[in-house]
């Protein structure tokens, strides 16, 4: 418990920060916890002071002042996407993506000479979050390089760390898929084993939006879950000790971890569940404390972290669903799916609001749905895949995973385009976060007790909430002027009508020709935010 009350101190500073009025009522609520656990006014001085030192320490947070030119730089690893690979280098402790015209692959570990011209995204000019220069901080990057070409002859080979090491390995697996099979479905097998998001296609990540489903594709707490249980199955058919058993669990898992590159939902599952593993020995198990201490491991690696959708989306699923457990220990199986979808769900609304400013109406339905697919059938041929594409891959098989991942794929667009399954809502104002986020507790507290009636009422009064936030004009019309990059695009709302008028988009591509349209950076992030 001391732990999870100093993880809502840091968190509490965090949003002190950012929202001043939502921070002082979730304060107030935090001390009264703490002072009904600890039962004493020291650690609630603690808890008061750690909260202003984290506030002002995150006002002071020093932006990444990268170099406008690199003379060297080194080889650290590979990013990869459908239509080609970008490099992750280093240069004095800096770390950058280094994008390439031609399809060169240089070596990991290789030094090669400049001059390099570092980009930095320029500042938000648009108030939106979406913010590039704050996703790159999150990522832990410098700068993007961009180059037409790099010889090899300006690139001579270095010393290799631990990382480089683990970066060959992961590249060379990653390889070995994409040359076992001529089907698309290879991209998916390499989405669900190493979490490289960049294989999936925007048309997909918007249908596994649309669905709420998106967690399914990307590396999670539910994969790690997945891969323990077989594994000790598999151990334990060996008739290993258990000590044994755990041990080597502990290691995969280790070396899951490294090869995912330290995802945050990766981090925290593979962390608690070691961990959990280690305290097994003296028969303890500290779920709460486990969990906080991952989070505060986290921060103080990165403390740009906590601004990570993934990251919070995550922590606050596990904290609810362990704060929840003993409520569900005596049901059975499908109403403990079902409760536990309920609170992961609901847990999750307000940050779904404030990251992406919409809402899947249907993500509970999907997950009854696609949970069961993905855990009984999709996670298995993922673990089977990966063995075969090392000792054999029959021809019938490749094509049998080919039928099954594409009328997976068939499926999800046939829902997703079936119905409007999202509901756009406007950034969240200090009352309205203050309320939903009440309204979400209290749903859930009413779902644990079966308080079904109470429950429906609160849920009720929620969407009516969302359907009220920003739908009651305060003008006839607005004109908004919102900065693209390369000119103003106008965005005119006829309130009374409930109409919008675009005017101008922005130029094609965003950074030179790196593939990304420069509306997915300014005017869409506006018009989501602006509901």
């Amino acid at each position: 418990m001391i732990l999870f009350l100093m993880l809502l101190s840091v968190l509490n500073g965090y949003i002190l920060y950012a929202q001043p009025v939502p921070a002082v009522f979730f304060i107030i609520i935090s001390s009264l916890i703490c002072h009904r656990r600890m039962k004493g006014k020291a650690f609630l001085l603690f808890h008061l002071g750690t909260t202003a030192i984290v506030a002002m320490a995150v006002f002071i947070l020093p932006e990444k002042d990268s170099p406008a030119m690199v003379d060297t730089v080194t080889v650290t690893g590979y990013k990869y996407y459908r239509d080609g690979v970008a490099h992750t280098v280093t240069h004095e402790g800096g770390r950058y993506d280094l994008y390439m015209e031609e399809a060169v692959k240089l070596p990991v570990g290789a030094v090669c000479q400049g001059p390099f011209e570092v980009v930095v995204p320029e500042a938000q000019r648009n108030f939106i979050k979406k913010d590039d220069r704050m996703r790159m901080n999150v990522n832990g990057l410098d700068g993007r390089i961009y180059a037409d070409s790099v010889d090899s002859s300006q690139c001579a080979a270095g010393p290799m760390t631990w990382g480089m090491h683990l970066a060959k390995m992961r590249d060379g697996y990653m390889e070995a898929v994409l040359g076992s099979t001529v089907y698309d479905y290879k991209f998916d097998i390499l989405t669900l084993s190493v979490g490289n998001k960049s294989y999936i296609t925007s048309e997909l990540f918007d249908k596994l939006q649309k669905l709420g489903i998106y967690h399914l594709y990307v590396i999670s707490g539910t994969h790690v879950a997945f891969i323990t249980a077989i594994l000790f199955y598999v151990l334990n058919r060996f008739r290993l000790d258990i000590t044994l058993i755990k041990l080597l669990m502990i290691a995969a898992l280790l070396v899951f971890l490294c090869l995912n590159f330290f995802s945050p939902s990766v981090f925290r599952a593979v962390f608690m569940t070691v961990t959990l593993l280690l305290v097994s020995f003296t028969r303890k198990k500290p779920y709460l404390s486990v969990i906080s201490l991952s989070a505060l491991v986290q921060i103080v690696i990165n403390p740009w972290i906590v601004l990570h959708a993934g990251f919070q989306l995550s922590y606050i699923t596990t904290f609810m669903i362990i704060l929840s457990r003993h409520y569900w220990s005596g049901s059975g199986f499908f109403i403990q799916l079902l409760g536990i979808t309920l609170i992961a769900e609901i847990s999750t609304l307000v940050i779904l609001l404030h990251q992406f400013n919409e809402l899947s109406i249907s993500g509970i339905v999907m997950n009854m749905i696609f949970v069961p697919i993905f855990t009984s059938v999709i996670f298995p041929m993922v673990i089977l895949f990966n063995i075969m594409v090392f000792t054999h891959l029959p021809e019938v098989v490749d094509a049998g995973y080919a039928f099954v991942f594409g009328t997976l794929k068939d499926v999800i667009t046939l829902i997703a385009d079936g119905m409007d399954h999202r509901t756009s809502v406007g950034s969240l104002g200090p009352f309205w976060l203050i309320l939903l986020s009440t309204l979400s507790y209290w749903m859930i507290r009413t779902l644990c007790l079966r308080q079904v009636r109470r429950f429906l009422m609160l849920s009720a009064c929620f969407i009516l909430s969302i359907f009220l936030i920003d739908r009651i004009p305060h003008d006839d019309f607005t004109v908004t002027m919102v900065d693209v990059g390369q000119g103003d695009a106008f965005v005119i709302e006829d309130h009374r009508n409930r109409s919008v008028l675009l005017i101008d988009t922005g130029g094609r591509y965003y950074y030179r020709d790196a593939g990304q349209m420069l509306s997915d950076q300014t005017i869409l992030p506006y018009l989501k935010e602006a509901g």
